[in-house]
């Protein structure tokens, strides 16, 4: 299984890590945008990183932060934990 984090861009918790957001009927939201006309809503954390690896944003939360989950861009995650090819493991940026 792979991990998928985020950090805080601003605020008063700039640079804590966010972690993809579990909404309250159990799915995961993958989107475009920030708006929920276009939430793709998932139930698994390997079908959210399908739709980030794909260019998609995801929402995301620390349950340690009492704040709304964020919309993150597909560029602003990072994917580690899951072996490429060639055995490799490590964070994802985005560009593979």
């Amino acid at each position: 299984m792979s991990k998928l984090m985020a950090k805080k861009n601003r605020g008063d918790f700039k640079g804590e890590p966010l972690f993809p957001h579990k909404h309250k009927d159990g799915n995961y939201v993958a989107s475009s945008s920030r708006y929920e006309v276009d939430y793709i809503p998932v139930e698994t954390i390997d079908e959210l990183e399908s739709l980030v690896r794909a260019g998609y944003g995801a929402r995301m939360s620390n349950p340690d932060i009492k704040q709304a989950a964020s919309f993150i861009s597909s560029e602003n995650i990072e994917i580690s934990g899951k072996k490429r090819a060639g055995g490799e493991t490590g964070p994802w940026s985005g560009e593979d």
